[in-house]
């Protein structure tokens, strides 16, 4: 067993009392090995301009191996609209990550079984067709939404 710490820039907006839970603009910046990396990333995202009170880290235990180069993470997306067509709001469920894709298949099995992540054709699924999962691939200790060129 191995941690892995994800950083996120996290922009809440309110609790929504009817699912009971956050509702916040969540951005992955990045997957990291140990805590040293973790710490220069936090380090070059604030001289970026990222406020430190929006960074937010989760840590996770999987079987990680020492020498593992890239995480794999479920996602779960759909956009509500009413009966007009129109845009109503946008849902984004991020999931752990894990060591390897099938954990992540397994994962998405599990959840098209529960009525929140089912197939629901009053959702509109076109950013990830055809029922609004995608497995993300990340490299482990990449500095994510920086310019290659942006000088630190």
């Amino acid at each position: 067993m191995k941690i892995v710490y994800r950083l996120d820039e996290v922009t809440y907006y309110c609790f929504d009392e009817k699912d009971s839970e956050d509702v916040e603009e969540r951005i992955i910046l990045g997957f990291y090995s140990s805590l040293e990396n973790l710490k220069n990333a936090i380090e070059s995202y604030i001289k970026y301009g990222i406020s430190k009170d929006k960074l937010f880290i989760t840590s996770y235990f999987d079987n990680f191996t020492y020498n593992q180069k890239y995480v794999y993470y479920l996602t779960h997306e759909y956009s509500i609209v009413d009966s007009n067509g129109e845009y109503i709001m946008d849902y984004e469920y991020i999931f752990r990550p894990y060591s390897n894709k099938k954990k992540c298949k397994m994962l998405m099995e599990k959840l098209k079984n529960d009525e929140k992540y089912a197939y629901n054709a009053n959702r509109d699924y076109k950013s990830q067709p055809p029922d609004g999962f995608y497995i993300g691939v990340a490299k482990l200790d990449a500095t994510s939404n920086i310019p290659k060129d942006y000088k630190l």
